[in-house]
């Protein structure tokens, strides 16, 4: 028995060293091995397979079922569009006698656009917004259907879809329709003035010139008969026009 004892310990000392050193333990000498070190290693379980997703059943009749409903769902869709792109058209119309240019006589007529185009704008927005929330809605109604179905629904929907879009561009141009006109307006006028200033400007130089370039000529040939009038209506001529260039 004490034998035994001795032989454990060993056996324990052993693998405390070799737990120590990142050794595998060894058995101490003469010692038996147990059951389970004696059994082979078994070979690693293999990798565990995942399942294929299923493929959606196709229903025949719910297919046809569904081709029905998109035909009817996509014919009240176009309706809808093409009221809120006609709406966008009349916007372009009533806008139209802002973009020539403005005169007395057509400032009634420009004022009275102004106004009709403020109300179709509004109408149009609000068109193109009922148009965009039906077809969201439709949308999602078109995840019901089955899978060929609902791939044709949303492919008409985004054709449609992109219609709203230029429908809504051609709108968003007239939004600020009053305020852009008066800028216009403002623009016209000053370009006017610049215009103006620009002709009297022009007029003092040349007069400069046509009084200065004689005089040039004379005081190079001939300077004692330069008057001394001529030089000082050339030099006042001069002084008005850098007058006029001065901002």
């Amino acid at each position: 028995r004490q034998a035994k004892i001795r032989e454990m310990a060993a056996r324990i000392r052993s693998e405390a060293k070799a737990k120590a050193g990142g050794l595998k333990p060894s058995a101490a000498p003469g010692a038996g091995r147990s059951e389970a070190e004696a059994l082979p290693t078994p070979p690693p379980a293999p990798p565990r397979r995942v399942p294929a997703p299923r493929a959606e059943v196709v229903d025949p009749q719910k297919e046809e079922e569904d081709s029905h409903k998109m035909v009817g769902m996509i014919s009240a869709l176009e309706q809808k569009v093409t009221s809120a792109e006609d709406e966008a058209d009349k916007v372009s119309i009533l806008a139209a006698p802002l973009s020539m240019e403005t005169s007395e006589e057509l400032r009634s007529l420009q004022t009275s656009a102004i106004r009709d185009t403020e109300r179709a704008v509004k109408a149009a927005l609000s068109n193109i917004s009922l148009a965009r929330r039906e077809v969201d809605r439709r949308l999602k109604e078109a995840d019901n259907f089955a899978p060929a179905v609902r791939d044709s629904a949303k492919e008409e929907i985004v054709k449609l879809t992109a219609r709203l879009d230029t429908a809504q561009t051609k709108v968003e141009e007239h939004r600020n329709v009053r305020k852009d006109h008066e800028q216009a307006l403002a623009a016209e006028k000053l370009f006017g003035e610049l215009a103006s200033r620009l002709a009297s400007v022009e007029i003092d130089c040349e007069k400069a010139a046509m009084m200065a370039e004689p005089l040039a000529k004379m005081l190079s040939s001939d300077p004692d008969s330069v008057n001394a009038a001529e030089i000082r209506e050339a030099r006042e001529a001069l002084r008005l026009a850098q007058a006029t260039l001065a901002p």
